[in-house]
């Protein structure tokens, strides 16, 4: 059994961190497919969209 004594602050944000930019990456193209059900949006639209997406899941953890 181990127990845990000590936890560091800034690797779990490091971790936590790249967990929500995994998920991000992996949700980004349904947020995609949502926006683009209402009508056509083009390649940067489309791009543009998938970048924020990911940038404020990190900025929202970071927080």
């Amino acid at each position: 059994m181990v127990r845990i004594l000590f936890l560091n602050n800034k690797s779990m944000a490091k971790v936590l961190g790249f967990m929500y930019l995994i998920l991000a990456i992996i949700f980004s193209p349904f947020v995609l497919l949502m926006a683009s059900a209402e009508g056509s949006i083009g390649l940067t639209e489309s791009i543009l969209i998938m970048i924020v997406f990911v940038l404020f899941y990190g900025l929202a953890e970071e927080s």
